[in-house]
């Protein structure tokens, strides 16, 4: 294990102050200088979330103990994972609970605390998964199935928003939740419980966040989120993950305008696998700012989509950041058509 690489995981908000200037300078040169006041703006207007939750970081250095950290970080986040971890099974019984009197609601069952449980659930995932095989053990259970699929659906359906509202508690009560909740809102930042959990509970690689705000001369803040701990434990690029939404943030023009996407989102996928083109060239180009740590096997599905169109991307490159720089998509649409650049989103 590379220790510089982890301690640089562990503590990225340290690592991209010690970076920052030298990628502030990379992007000069790639956007050119007559941007240099926009990029400037835009690089300082960004807010960074970078966290993974408490358990993962605890479990990774008790893991890894020739990591080293300071006694006091290491009771801190030992502190946060301690109160997560119980939060979340003080959680999962509710959502036992819940999960339980929704099936009952349902199946209308006299007694449903007179079955086992552990076949109650399995029954849940049967429906989920395999219909016959819910049908069949329901019947062997004495319980009248849910025949009508548009019942099952909303069934299904409220059994994920009782999952859904345990992790929006979960985050929001949580001792890291509040932490960081509390370190955005003195940059200003104010977020209600669902749009704060969907911040720190990213299904993607990493993400950017527009958000409209009065208190900054643009009248918009730029958020990167990338869990990067988790990531580096998955075998991720981060290094190429945070140069995509970085890319992202430079062209940030304001809510729903990042580099050549519209309010419509009509071009998002041109603009995803252009950015990933550039992420992979800018990773070509930099020295390691986080981590390179790519597992075998591991592999982004718009990286392909670049390769395939890599002669168009890199051909127009200049053209392309200099039109996405300025959310142009006018020009975009006068220099390569609007018919071709559509069908190419499609």
């Amino acid at each position: 294990m590379d220790l510089d690489e982890t301690s640089r995981i562990l503590f990225p908000i340290k690592t991209l102050k010690d970076n920052i200037l030298y990628l502030y300078k990379y992007y000069l040169t790639k956007y050119g200088y007559k941007y240099d006041s926009l990029i400037k703006k835009r690089v300082s207007n960004i807010v960074y979330i970078l966290d993974s939750s408490p358990d993962i970081t605890y479990n990774f250095l008790k893991a890894n103990p020739t990591v080293s950290v300071s006694e006091e970080y290491f009771d801190y986040i030992k502190r946060m994972a301690n109160n997560y971890e119980k939060l979340n099974k003080e959680l999962d019984k509710q959502v036992l609970a819940s999960t339980i009197l929704l099936f009952n609601k349902y199946h209308n069952i006299t007694d449903i605390f007179t079955y086992d449980v552990h076949k109650i659930l399995y029954l849940i995932v049967y429906m989920c998964n395999d219909r016959k095989r819910y049908v069949d053990e329901a019947v062997n259970l004495g319980i009248t199935p849910i025949n009508d699929d548009i019942k099952l659906k909303q069934f299904l359906h409220e059994n994920e928003q009782i999952l859904y509202n345990k992790e929006v508690k979960l985050i929001n009560d949580s001792l890291w939740g509040q932490n960081i909740k509390k370190n955005l809102n003195q940059k200003g930042l104010y977020f209600d419980d669902i749009t704060f959990a969907s911040l720190l509970n990213i299904s993607e690689n990493g993400l950017f966040r527009s958000f409209e705000v009065n208190f900054t001369d643009i009248g918009f803040q730029s958020v990167i989120i990338i869990p990067m701990l988790k990531r580096y434990c998955e075998g991720m690029n981060i290094d190429r993950i945070f140069l995509h939404e970085f890319r992202h943030a430079i062209e940030n023009e304001g809510i729903n305008r990042i580099g050549l996407q519209d309010r419509s989102s009509m071009l998002s996928c041109f603009n995803e696998v252009r950015t990933e083109g550039n992420a992979i060239n800018d990773e070509n180009n930099l020295r390691k700012i986080f981590s390179r740590r790519l597992l075998k096997g591991q592999k982004y599905f718009v990286e392909e989509m670049y390769y395939r169109n890599k002669g168009f991307f890199d051909s127009y490159n200049q053209i392309l950041d200099d039109l996405a720089i300025n959310n142009d998509i006018e020009s975009l649409f006068k220099i390569f058509g609007k018919k071709e650049i559509i069908e190419y989103n499609d």
